[in-house]
């Protein structure tokens, strides 16, 4: 994008105890901006892609993008404006106007465009616009990649996972994500921002050390919700390393695979679990994602809480594959695949199902634990 907001900190005790390095990383990640529109569970594979930044006009900003479906091609462009002393969003499909919303409170800055029957064949009522402050710029994946979430020594204080992570640093892409405040951008108002004002942003502090900085992206990501844009046709392998298996972890892997499930490739992804270079949090993010506190203190990490002394380590595999396989996939993806193989593989237990979507793209996702 690259429309530049002037956002300042109001935590000035904590900015300032930042390295410059790392607060540079964090007031560009505060200081982006966009309008977003994308399909969420159509019955076929639609995309929308954007065709130019977010890029301001006369009353505010707008967006172009272009709707593609197997039959048709449409464009769209989001506008958000001032008039009136009021504030719009407005959506044109095909150069006419389809929707102008007033946009009044926060709850406001994302929405689902109406149905129309003259319209049906775009499923116009799965299209979800968003007005982003502070969302990451999405990250790439046009390869093998390695993705170490958040390093913090709030989550690692005795640097566990450290030794397993270099040893992918010096191997392959490298990205280190930085934790922060989630649904921060919310705290921007709006009406300050279209008539042109200063903004204040909360700028908090997680702990990084800068061994990796000049050699690893570093990116910011807020409890893992990271966007990503799938842009190989190949086979991927996907590493992980970091923290907490059961939250952030969790969480970045479903932002990544909804790339790989809304893009066009048919090669399978293969996302490494690296145990010895993982660790999770007592309390998981869903059911069966949790572990006992006494084998929490003894380590965190995975391949502690997943060993032989752990007789729940099997339930423990099965929660997190079943709610890839099932919940997740079935909620919102199943447009996307004509047969999607997913797989998990952890020491001698393989769970595996087979998912017949209403899509025309066949897909695999294997999630395997690396001792």
């Amino acid at each position: 994008m690259k429309t530049i907001i002037t956002l300042i900190a109001l935590s000035i005790s904590s900015f300032a105890q930042m390295p410059n390095w790392l607060a540079d990383i964090y007031e560009k990640n505060n200081q982006y901006f966009e309008l977003e529109c994308t399909y969420f569970n159509p019955a076929d594979h639609k995309v929308i892609h954007p065709i130019s930044d977010t890029q301001s006009i006369d009353k505010g900003f707008s967006r172009n993008f272009l709707i593609k479906t197997p039959k048709i091609e449409a464009s769209l462009r989001f506008d958000l404006i001032r008039e009136n002393k009021k504030n719009f969003a407005k959506v044109y499909i095909n150069n006419e106007l389809y929707l102008s919303k007033r946009i009044r409170w926060t709850r406001d800055r994302e929405f689902y465009l109406p149905w129309e029957k003259g319209e049906k064949i775009l499923e116009t009522q799965d299209i979800f616009c968003e007005i982003n402050f502070a969302e990451n710029v999405p990250t790439k994946i046009i390869g093998d990649t390695h993705l170490n979430i958040h390093p913090h020594t709030n989550y690692d204080p005795n640097k566990l996972t450290s030794a397993g992570a270099q040893e992918l640093f010096e191997t392959m892409n490298s990205k280190i994500m930085l934790e922060d405040g989630n649904l921060k951008g919310n705290n921007v108002d709006l009406t300050d921002f279209l008539n042109k004002g200063t903004y204040w942003l909360y700028q908090g502090y997680w702990v990084m050390n800068d061994d990796y900085r000049n050699y690893v992206e570093y990116v910011v990501s807020p409890a893992g919700h990271n966007r990503f844009v799938w842009e190989t046709s190949f086979p991927v392998e996907i590493h992980y390393t970091g923290g907490n298996h059961n939250y952030c972890i969790w969480n970045n892997a479903r932002n990544l695979l909804k790339a790989y499930l809304k893009s066009y490739s048919t090669q399978k992804v293969t996302i490494n679990y690296h145990m010895d270079a993982i660790v999770a949090q007592w309390g998981g993010i869903i059911d069966g994602l949790s572990f006992s506190k006494s084998a929490y203190n003894e380590s965190p990490l995975i391949n502690h809480l997943l060993g032989p002394t752990n007789d729940k380590a099997d339930k423990y595999i099965e929660a997190y594959h079943n709610y890839f396989a099932y919940q997740y996939i079935d909620q919102e993806f199943l447009g996307y695949v004509k047969e999607l193989k997913i797989k998990t593989i952890f020491k001698d237990q393989v769970l595996e199902r087979t998912v017949q979507g209403t899509g025309h793209l066949n897909k695999e996702i294997i999630f395997q634990y690396v001792e």
